[in-house]
């Protein structure tokens, strides 16, 4: 589906969004030097607090098709850490750390090129408008 001018505020709110996350993976990079404990933590209440404000931004954009894959690798990542019982929380919540990150990465890049489309169909729509105007105004003229 096509990103349409009217989207354009809503999908740059949502790219700035996206774009504050990619410091998750430079906060994912200091665990090398934090206790992994805390960072998780951190990592795990961001991921939980930004959550709903994805879904409803993809929502309101109409982008079902995203939300599937959030409740699919997310979800079923999540999901998965539950089957497994008290053994599998640790890893299954890194597990899904590593989704959530992962598809809110590949989100990002996907919603530059929705902004870019709806800066084009705004830019086409303007130029529309300038040329019938322009015309209008040589059949004035005429």
């Amino acid at each position: 589906m096509p990103a349409s001018p009217s989207d354009l505020p809503r999908l740059q709110q949502l790219h700035g969004w996206l774009t504050l996350g990619r410091w998750a993976g430079v906060a994912g990079l200091a665990g090398f030097w934090l206790p992994a404990a805390p960072l998780a933590a951190a990592l795990g209440l961001a991921a939980v607090v930004f959550t709903p404000l994805l879904v409803h931004a993809l929502w309101r954009l109409g982008r079902v098709g995203w939300l599937a894959a959030f409740a699919v690798l997310v979800g079923g990542t999540m999901l998965g850490t539950v089957a497994l019982g008290g053994a599998g929380v640790g890893l299954g919540g890194a597990l899904g750390l590593l989704a959530f990150y992962s598809y809110t990465w590949v989100l990002r890049g996907a919603v530059a090129e929705w902004v870019r489309e709806a800066e084009e169909a705004a830019l086409w729509t303007r130029e529309k408008a300038r040329w019938a105007a322009e015309a209008e105004e040589v059949a004035l003229s005429a």
